[in-house]
């Protein structure tokens, strides 16, 4: 299939142990021929979005949540949808 996209993403720390973050992502996909199933040519158009912190508690732990939106529209109904996550990650590197 053919593709096309685009991904944009920011930080902004506050302090050594703390920082926000942002990210954009829009992905535009043609597949070749038609879907066997639903038997019209399947195109996607989706977009992401997120946003997020990350917190160094203490030396060696990293505690990063997230919010993060996704938008899919296809032309093939079972490929179209929204998604919602909140997220958050405990982090010790050793």
């Amino acid at each position: 299939h053919n593709l096309i996209g685009l991904r944009l993403g920011t930080q902004k720390a506050f302090s050594t142990s703390m920082a926000m973050f942002a990210s954009f992502n829009y992905e535009r996909r043609n597949y070749g021929g038609q879907d066997p199933f639903f038997l019209v040519q399947r195109q996607d158009r989706q977009t992401s979005l997120g946003l997020g912190l990350t917190w160094v508690p203490a030396k060696a732990w990293r505690v990063t949540p997230q919010l993060s939106y996704v938008r899919n529209k296809s032309s093939v109904v079972i490929n179209d949808y929204d998604r919602a996550t909140v997220s958050v990650a405990a982090r010790y590197e050793f």
